[in-house]
């Protein structure tokens, strides 16, 4: 957090004059970072509203070291005739490191036009997290990154044009480029979006529920009224919690009551981030857990869509199509599942994904 805090303090020293707000917390026009190592789930968000129509240059970070910026990215420096006024909220979500002193460092010396603040959630997980943000949050748009999101210079002037060009628009997604702390496995891209990798094209589209395709939170604006009209205020799915991948699905559960309130949702490929994967989510054993936890999410996020009337025949349907899934999978792989890494944890998506009714419904004669 007190390198994200440092970015904050250099971006700010590059704007000069009032329009946009930014928060930071766990996710929002969100830097939203998350400490490593002792933290149960600390995060810290970046909210953004009104920014006037001036290119901001973000300076990019990641656990120590920054983008460089080339010749074409320089240009999209803010002129000095510009100003934005920042507002930085840290929430932290019942962490177990020292959070609240380290903000309340930076507070003493922290510029009274550009205010920072510290909350406490209590409720640990990213979802509640999140929440918590966009209560205290001042501002019409809510971006998210995560500390470990290298956005480029113009990433919240993007998001604020999109979001005058698209007021239908209830959320919209970054274009997420991987940057890879070691060589990732053979056919990676086959997974790489559930790593938060989302290269779409050059070309905006508006997502279709129907397709199964959604953006990822990471890069992620939402417009606030959009959430207050749409989300309910206790999800189904907490998210990270600590070193737990079991509830994850949050980012496409509010994107799908978002799209189901009549929203649009969008993908937006000039709002572009670099995600920096270190080795040890490249490894077998991570990436199984990933995908395990995702597959488990998706009869609650499929069901969603549907009437009570019609669940019955949609889970049928997508039971009998995932049972096909596996079974081809297993045949196409079953002499490199031990060797091909992609190959061994997209079957665990699917084997996952084929008992995800009975896991929650298990979850639910539990709660009983």
């Amino acid at each position: 957090m007190p390198k994200v805090l440092e970015r904050l303090r250099i971006a700010l020293g590059n704007v000069t004059s009032p329009s946009a707000f930014i928060a930071l917390t766990d996710s929002a026009f969100c830097l939203a970072t998350e400490a490593s190592g002792k933290v149960s789930t600390n995060t810290a968000e970046l909210t953004a509203c009104d920014l006037a129509t001036a290119r901001l240059r973000q300076t990019a970070f990641d656990k120590g070291h920054s983008l460089q910026l080339d010749a074409q990215e320089q240009t999209l420096i803010p002129s000095q005739d510009k100003h934005f006024s920042w507002e930085v909220i840290v929430i932290d979500n019942n962490s177990n490191d020292n959070t609240a002193k380290v903000v309340q460092d930076y507070q003493s010396n922290w510029s009274k036009e550009y205010p920072l603040r510290y909350y406490f959630e209590p409720t640990q997980g990213i979802a509640f997290a999140r929440r918590r943000a966009i209560k205290e949050a001042q501002g019409s748009l809510i971006g998210f990154l995560d500390d470990d999101n290298l956005p480029t210079p113009n990433w919240v002037y993007e998001a604020y044009c999109f979001g005058q060009l698209h007021p239908q628009s209830g959320a919209y997604g970054s274009q997420v480029h991987g940057e890879y702390e070691s060589e990732p496995p053979e056919d990676f891209q086959r997974i790489s979006c559930f790593l938060a990798i989302v290269e779409r094209g050059q070309e905006p589209f508006r997502y279709d529920l129907r397709n199964g395709l959604l953006p990822v939170g990471a890069g992620l604006v939402i417009r606030k009224q959009a959430w207050i009209d749409c989300v309910p205020d206790r999800p189904f799915f907490k998210g990270v919690c600590t070193t737990s991948l079991l509830s994850k699905g949050e980012d496409l559960e509010t994107l799908s009551y978002i799209i189901q309130g009549g929203w649009e949702i969008w993908h937006n490929p000039q709002m572009c981030i670099y995600h920096h994967i270190p080795h040890w989510r490249l490894e077998k054993r991570y990436l199984a857990k990933l995908l395990q936890g995702v597959g488990l999410s998706r009869y609650p996020i499929r069901m969603l869509r549907f009437r009570v009337w019609q669940k019955p025949l949609a889970l049928l349907a997508y039971w009998v199509n995932d049972l096909r899934k596996l079974i081809l999978h297993f045949i196409k792989y079953r002499k490199a599942l031990k060797t091909n890494t992609v190959a061994a944890c997209e079957m665990e998506l699917l084997l996952s994904t084929l008992v995800s009714p009975f896991y929650y419904w298990q979850f639910f004669l539990g709660e009983k």
